[in-house]
């Protein structure tokens, strides 16, 4: 995958420069995945999103935390919508 740090769409170049890349990153193998997902582990309230755009280019999405109160366990609306399959969950 080329420049996958210049693909964040909604993040400063701040952002993008400080994020950390999985620990495998350059040996992942993108034909196998339909997104790539995860948080970093240098800021508790980021989380990274990248996914192929309709050329194959990777667009990559910041997604930020806002910090609410531990006892709210507010989903995302991304995580909300997912269908799972089955009744059982982690």
């Amino acid at each position: 995958m080329a420049r996958p740090l210049a693909s964040f769409i909604n993040a400063t170049r701040k952002e993008a420069a400080t994020l950390t890349l999985p620990a495998d990153f350059d040996t992942i193998d993108w034909d196998r995945l339909d997104y790539l997902g995860w948080r970093d582990p240098k800021f508790d309230r980021r989380a990274y999103v990248i996914v192929p755009n309709v050329d194959g280019d990777p667009t990559g999405i910041l997604l930020r935390h806002p910090g609410a109160a531990a006892r709210d366990m507010a989903q995302c609306s991304w995580c909300n919508d997912t269908s799972i399959p089955n009744s059982v969950v982690m």
